[in-house]
């Protein structure tokens, strides 16, 4: 795993005294997009754990002792960041899902530059800006690779990697081959809930054995490594 100086950031929905885990991982992708955004400039002090609630008033009203738009920071085991944040559900659910999309992508950025400058850390409001218009000239776009090489298939250079597509309630990891740039095969790997971070992390090389593409996967994962025989006609015709 590359070595990241903002390890995770989560997002976490509540209502009341209830969580809701629908939300948490509908918005999986996104916090995932934020965290990568953000690490590709980022360095400042390594940051372990960054949360963001969007919580509702009954929330901060049942739990007084949380204040509403608070920062809880500690820099204890790598450094800790909380926000409680807010959002008006019965608003957020008249929207439609790309809007519920950007309504969470600005809340989540105001919230990362408020806990910046709560916190005295330049570095982290610097790469919040980033990461905001970065992920809007994207549009948003949660989808990325994991895991890319370069290979030999019957001596012709191959680019291999894998792939992970988000959907509202799952994630799908694919093994795709381009050939100067074209794609000349794509296959699923595997999906799983949305929300697992392991999924993200189990795959660690791409290798060619005997005209087979492999996929070498963490040692935990109970499945053998996912391979795929390639026809020499797919590579020569491409």
């Amino acid at each position: 795993m590359k070595y990241r100086k903002i390890e995770r950031l989560l997002f976490w929905f509540k209502d009341g005294d209830r969580d809701l885990t629908t939300l948490n991982d509908q918005f999986f992708g996104l916090a995932i997009l934020l965290t990568r955004l953000l690490n590709e400039i980022y360095i400042g002090k390594k940051i372990k754990f960054i949360n963001i609630d969007f919580a509702s008033d009954e929330k901060y009203r049942i739990f007084p002792q949380i204040p509403k738009n608070f920062v809880h920071y500690y820099g204890g085991g790598g450094g800790h960041l909380r926000f409680y944040g807010e959002l008006d559900f019965l608003e957020f659910d008249s929207l439609n899902e790309k809007e519920q999309k950007f309504c969470i992508w600005e809340k989540a950025c105001s919230y990362m530059r408020l806990a910046s400058n709560t916190i005295k850390n330049p570095s982290l409001l610097e790469a919040t800006n980033y990461a905001y218009h970065k992920g809007l000239a994207n549009k948003l776009n949660t989808d990325y690779r994991v895991l890319e090489e370069n290979i030999i298939l019957y001596n012709q250079l191959i680019h291999a990697y894998v792939y992970i597509e988000f959907k509202s309630d799952s994630m799908v990891s694919k093994l795709v081959l381009e050939k100067r740039g074209i794609i000349i095969l794509e296959k699923e790997i595997d999906s799983t809930q949305s929300g697992s971070e392991f999924f993200l992390e189990i795959y660690k090389k791409i290798e060619v054995i005997e005209n087979k593409v492999i996929v070498k996967i963490h040692r935990e994962v109970n499945y053998l490594p996912f391979y795929v025989l390639i026809d020499k006609h797919l590579i020569t015709i491409s």
